[in-house]
């Protein structure tokens, strides 16, 4: 994977999540000390929070570190088997993700011919709706990339204690 696509990401990632800490800070403050609610700031928060969802979909399946089915791995013994449980996991993950991108395909057009804005700061909607697009359109990339390196056998399936000490903190 790329250097720059990995520094991006987690570049954005920080910057959505300190955002979103400042502007909830903020809102508090303003709102609750100071008796001065900022409008607008419900709207960042929200928008933020959303790219840190979507972000974090994209990061955690390019890193394959989202939820699998690990059990089976304890019982699993043979390769074969386990390489066809991978390839029908990650299938049945690339499918779901090309799903809710079609859909989010469609919300995106539907909210662009719209030209339906926030409230208080007149941005358009798409902006809020852009990052489900994102998301779920490089979840399936990267599903897909995952489905060709094992199918391929690039990539072998990780057995459970494989997967734990992956998934394990560092």
């Amino acid at each position: 994977m790329s250097k720059i696509f990995i520094k991006v990401e987690n570049g954005l990632i920080i910057f959505a999540c300190v955002g979103l800490a400042f502007f909830m800070v903020l809102q508090v403050a303003l709102r609750y000390v100071f008796q001065v609610p900022l409008y607008g700031t419900e709207e960042i928060s929200t928008l933020l929070g959303l790219w840190i969802y979507f972000l974090g979909i994209i990061h955690v399946t390019r890193t394959r570190q989202h939820i699998s089915s690990g059990v089976f791995q304890l019982f699993i013994k043979s390769e074969s088997l386990l390489k066809a449980l991978e390839i029908f996991k990650v299938a049945l993950c690339a499918c779901g993700s090309a799903v809710f991108s079609y859909f989010a395909i469609l919300y995106w057009i539907q909210s662009y011919e719209s030209g339906r804005s926030s409230t208080y700061l007149s941005w358009p909607r798409t902006i809020w709706v852009t990052s489900m697009l994102v998301g779920f359109l490089l979840a399936t990339v990267f599903f897909l990339m995952h489905l060709w390196l094992v199918s391929t056998g690039k990539e072998k399936p990780m057995t459970h204690q494989e997967e734990v000490e992956h998934k394990a903190p560092r």
